[in-house]
């Protein structure tokens, strides 16, 4: 994947995770928003929280 794919990839990434990244989001405000994310994208709960931890590191 060319460099430009791969920013455009993270960038797409980050988006879809930014809210999340909320310190203050409690625990069940941010389990009903992965679960809106997911449905929206089309993506697992776990795929969701991969990225959130590939951010994090």
């Amino acid at each position: 994947m060319d460099r430009t794919k791969a920013d455009e990839k993270a960038t797409n990434r980050f988006q879809m995770i930014a809210p999340l990244l909320d310190e203050e989001l409690d625990k069940q405000g941010r389990g009903r928003l992965i679960k809106q994310i997911c449905l929206r994208h089309g993506l697992s709960e776990r795929t969701i929280r991969r990225y959130i931890s590939q951010f994090k590191e």
